[in-house]
């Protein structure tokens, strides 16, 4: 588990960046999970509140105590890797407008099986999240 113990000066710092990017959500979260691990807030308990992955804390934590602070202040969307799903992106809406699923797991099963992507359940809820796209128990 990594521990971060910031100085009074740096918390001095860290609270001055947090109000220089409060316009900024992607990066003023990446700032208060460093705050809110220095108050000894548990990982698990960082990634609820700020409604980010554990992995992503940890992923934070190791940039922060490497000394690679100046990469949580940037957005490095070009290193990214490209979801399995994207590409299948049109033909997903549509199947979920065709059709009613009652958890990401029937959706999961039907693309698996239609476009034969190995990609786990949770890549699939990460990326109709991000494309705004929510499965139903109920018709609305």
């Amino acid at each position: 588990m990594y521990k971060v113990n910031l100085s009074p000066t740096e918390q001095l710092e860290l609270t001055k960046l947090e109000k220089q990017y409060q316009s900024d959500r992607k990066i003023l979260r990446r700032l208060k999970c460093i705050h809110l691990r220095n108050e000894w807030l548990l990982p698990w308990k960082i990634a609820d509140k700020l409604d980010i992955s554990h992995d992503s804390v940890t992923d934070r934590m190791k940039l922060f105590i490497n000394g690679w602070f100046d990469w949580l202040l940037d957005l490095h969307y070009e290193w990214r890797r490209v979801s399995e799903f994207e590409q299948y992106e049109a033909e997903i809406k549509q199947m979920i407008h065709d059709k009613i699923y009652s958890s990401y797991k029937e959706l999961h099963d039907a693309i698996s099986k239609k476009y034969n992507i190995t990609k786990k359940q949770d890549a699939l809820r990460k990326f109709c999240k991000k494309i705004w796209i929510w499965v139903t128990k109920n018709a609305i």
